[in-house]
Parts: C-alpha cells; structure tokens; sequence
C-alpha cells in the first residue's frame, strides 16, 4: 500500500483547478445563456422589423393600387363620350397618352375598331396580339373581389385582401355582362400586356390597350422617395427581372429579400422586394442586445476574475506565512533537542544517585522532570517528523521484523508515571509472539501518539488496554480507552493534519493536532493501516494498527512481503 503523503508546503492543483473552474463555469453558463437570450432578441427584432418593412410595402403596394383605379378611372371617362367613327378613335388615341390602342367590340362579339382593312401597321400589331381574346381562344378570368374598397380601412388594416378570382368562359362579352368595367391582363413574347375595357350603354365594349412604358411612370411616382430604413426597394415582373429598383444599396446576387409582397389586380403578377442594408445602423437585428449582452458576460467574467485573483493570492499568502511559522517551529525544535536531551541525561543519573535516599519526595519531583522531558521529547519528534514529510526530504524508514510486544511494553513503561498522575490504570494483553514488518522508532513514535492521546482526551475514562494480537499474516496492536469517544461524522477528519475536535483553550488540553496524521503516514510507509474503531461498550475510541506478520527469522514474511 501507497503511504498518503501529506504536505503543506507544495502548491495542491486543486486549488488552482477550484478557481478556474469558479470563472469558467459561470461564464460558460453565462455565455449560453446570453447567446441565446440574443438569439430570441434577434428573432424577435427581426420579426418587429420585417412587420415593419411589411407594413412600409403594404402601404406601396396600397398606393400603386389607388394610382392604377385612378388612371382606370381616367381611361374610362375619355371612353364613354367617344365617338365611335375611325377618325374619332384614332384622334382620341392620339391624345391619349396612357393609351397604346383602343377598341370596339360590338355586342355581337365583332372587333369594330381597329378596322380589319385600311388599318395602320400598329392597329395590324394590335389585332394580332389580342386575336387570342377576339377569337374566344383565351380563357379570360373574373377580377377578384376585394373585401374592401374604402381607403381609410385599407390604411387601417392594409391592403385590401383579394379573394379568390373565377373563370367566366373565353368570351369578353361575358365578362363585361357582369361587370361594367375592368382590367384584363394578357401574356404575348415579351411580357405582360394590359387591357381596360367598359361596356356601353347599347352593350358595346370599348376599351384601350394600356401603353406599360407610361403606366410605369405614372406608376412609379406613387412610390415612396424615401425609404425607411436604408436598403434598395424593386419592382420585379413575373419572371424575377427588375422593372424599377430605387435605393443606394445594391444586394447581391442571389440574396433573398428581407420583405416581399404582389401588387394587387390586375398588376398581381409583379411584386415589391426590400432589401435592407446590413450595414446600416437603422438594422435593429439584435445587435444592440448582442453587444449588450456581450459587455454584461465581459463585466461578469472581469469580476470573477479579479475575485479568483484575490482569493489566489490570498491563499498564496497564507500559505506563505503558514511555510514561515512551520520553518520558525523547526528551527525552534532543533535548538530545544540539545538542552532537553541534556536535561533527560542529568535527570536520569540524578534519579540513579537519589536511588539511596529514603525520602519519596525528591523521587517524584524528578519523576515529573523525566515525565514531562519525555512528553516534550515526542512533541519536538512529532514537529520534526512532520516538517520532514512536509518537505519530502524524509528517508523512508525500511520496515523490518521488530518485537511488536517488546515495543508496547517499553511505550507503556515509559507513559506509566504520566498515566497514574492522570489517575488511569493501564492494562496490556500481549499476544504476538512473531515479529512483524515496521520499524521500531517509529512503532514507537505511533504508539507514543496513541497513548498521549489517552493521556490528554480519554483521562476522564480512568481506564487504557494495549492490547496485541496475531492472527495468520496479520498483526494487530490495538489502543482503547474510556473516554469520550470520537463523532461519527469526525472518524476520517481526526487523521487530517493540525484537525482538532475542540480547540477551546479553557478545555485545558493542549496540543498541534499533528500526531494522528504522523502515525498513519509512518504505518502506511510500513505497508500497514492505522485506522479507528468503535468499542463494543459503546464508549470510548478505539485505534487499531495492523501490521504484516514476519517469520521467527523474517524470511518467509520478507519474501510474501516482496510478492
């Protein structure tokens, strides 16, 4: 088994890895949470933005649909007075510009005007383009209803919507039966044609073929001169090709409108598209949420990261200090061995000479003074011991078989005067004749720790067993008392270097809270495990040091031991 070694001096990654995870977790979380947080804001100023050029085009498409009934209308009255001699409707073509054409179609279905003798190269052109209609070989179709005419509805709810427009049959004469006036719309090579018609009073169709240069002009003087948001607004035909675009921006090829929407009857075939410029600062497309989303995420990642500095530093700096006042308590412990190892020497051959005096008195007294030289002596072997893990500069103690019982009968002896002073009666129940694998001053050392805890926290118990036992490759040396005893919740943290159940100073115990976590680190070093039990009284703490078992000549234990 790997030894748990225990240092303070060197810097743990985990602390490192805490405070990278104390930014990076939050900002990650917070990044995702703003990105999408901007996500749902681009969508949602896009849809605002898009209702917006929607409305902007409804309101084109509602101007060029009042100018189109207007020029209707215009065609319609020249119309109605017109004589119907062919000089008559050839000077009124002439006078109308709008008008490309006129006809005359009898009530019996018989194209009157353009005459189809003695006629002009353009009427010739004209009777061609629109023999289809004449002929009764093009299915024409009833102009779709709207569901409202007035303007100011229009204004108020948008465009008036078309409803779904009928076929009436091949014949102009039965479209004109159920409608005064209309538009008609025809396709011949190079595009879209227009016709306006209106039945006479004696059921007669007159009506002019629509000049689509001056349509469009007049047209487009309806249009908006100004945009509303910087970008290029087209007027497109069927096909896709541009008839009019006005704007400084030019989109690319391929990219698809930002807003589109068809004319209404009879120019439904032609459509307005909006292009908006991404450049433009009028593009409300969530990028002022964006960018303040962005500077909220920098501002919370700029705090967290001069927090995690902080607490870095701070910790460095504990850590610093904690170095500094272990290296002064080393130093310290180093020029304490030489006058406490005198004083042991001198106490000692004072308690020999004193062996002659009747008088107990001087006796105890010097008792005290070895006691006590020894309890100082372990305290100064525990600070050095841990210093020297802490640093990692500590040779390992090579385990070797050692007298487990010889060991716990030399720690006991030399705790006995300390023990009756504290009014406890120790008990030892040797039984491990074999020797095991550890190293005898650091057996020592361990079972020193054990039972000055006994002497310090369990005095209360009156009571202390050291107890060893041998059971196959095992050994097991066991130190219980009385006293009272250890939490649950506290088993593990007790092996926790400087942990201590109570540091109250008025419980007048003292002590680092090192001892523990020496005495399992040197029993691991030996393979061995030093762990805590509950004893079967319930009270009390129990600690049990299990050990490798060796031969009587360390032979076959050494070669197990190796396997």
């Amino acid at each position: 088994m790997t030894p748990r070694p225990f240092r303070t001096d060197r810097r743990s990654p985990l602390p490192v890895v805490a405070l990278v995870l104390l930014v990076v977790v939050p900002v990650s979380a917070l990044s995702l949470l703003a990105a999408r947080i901007a996500g749902d804001e681009t969508r949602s100023a896009r849809m605002r933005f898009e209702e917006v050029l929607s409305s902007r085009l409804d309101d084109a498409c509602l101007g060029l649909e009042l100018r189109t009934q207007e020029l209707g209308q215009s065609l319609a009255r020249e119309l109605v007075a017109v004589e119907r001699s062919v000089s008559a409707l050839r000077q009124l073509r002439g006078r109308l510009s709008l008008a490309r054409e006129l006809f005359v179609l009898s009530r019996s279905g018989e194209l009157i005007f353009p005459p189809a003798a003695d006629s002009s190269p353009e009427e010739q052109a004209f009777r061609q383009r629109t023999a289809a209609i004449w002929e009764s070989a093009a299915t024409l179709y009833e102009p779709p209803q709207r569901e409202s005419t007035a303007v100011s509805s229009s204004r108020r709810r948008g465009p008036p919507r078309d409803l779904p427009s009928a076929a009436v049959g091949d014949s102009l004469l039965s479209l004109a039966a159920r409608h005064g006036e209309g538009w008609l719309s025809w396709y011949w090579q190079d595009g879209l044609h227009l016709l306006f018609w209106r039945r006479a009073a004696d059921g007669a169709v007159v009506g002019a073929e629509v000049d689509r240069v001056v349509l469009l002009s007049r047209l487009l003087a309806s249009l908006p001169e100004r945009l509303p948001v910087p970008g290029r607004m087209s007027l497109v035909d069927a096909k896709g090709d541009v008839i009019h675009g006005w704007g400084a921006y030019l989109p690319p090829e391929g990219r698809r409108p930002d807003a589109v929407r068809n004319l209404a009857y009879p120019l439904d075939a032609w459509r307005l598209r909006y292009h908006v410029d991404p450049r433009s600062a009028a593009n409300p497309f969530g990028g002022s949420a964006t960018l303040a989303t962005g500077l909220g995420v920098a501002a919370v990642a700029l705090a967290l990261v001069l927090i995690a500095g902080w607490l870095w530093r701070s910790s460095t700096r504990s850590m610093r200090e904690a170095r500094e006042r272990v290296s002064f308590v080393t130093q310290v412990s180093h020029e304490l061995k030489t006058p406490l190892a005198n004083i042991r020497l001198y106490a000692e051959l004072l308690d020999d000479d004193l062996d002659l005096l009747e008088d107990d008195g001087p006796r105890r007294r010097l008792g005290v003074i070895v006691g006590e030289s020894q309890r100082l002596s372990r305290l100064i072997g525990n600070i050095l011991t841990f210093t020297k893990q802490q640093r990692g500069d500590e040779p390992r103690r090579a385990a070797e078989p050692v007298h487990v019982d010889d060991v716990v009968r030399r720690t006991v002896e030399q705790f006995t005067p300390a023990l009756e002073a504290k009014q406890i009666e120790p008990q030892i129940d040797l039984n491990a004749p074999q020797p095991a694998f550890a190293d005898a001053d650091g057996l020592e050392q361990v079972l020193s720790n054990l039972i000055g805890n006994v002497e310090k926290y369990a005095a209360s118990g009156r009571w202390m067993r050291v107890t060893t036992e041998q059971e196959g490759p095992q050994t097991r040396v066991a130190v219980e008392d009385r006293g009272p005893g250890i939490p649950r919740r506290q088993d593990d943290r007790i092996f926790e270097p400087f942990y201590r159940l109570s540091d109250r100073l008025d419980e007048g115990v003292t002590g680092t809270g090192i001892g523990l976590a020496i005495a399992r680190t040197l029993v691991e070093s030996w393979e061995g495990q030093l762990g805590h039990e509950r004893p079967g009284g319930g009270t009390g703490a129990r600690f049990v040091i299990t050990l490798k078992t060796a031969s009587a000549d360390g032979r076959e234990g050494a070669e197990e031991r190796e396997r």
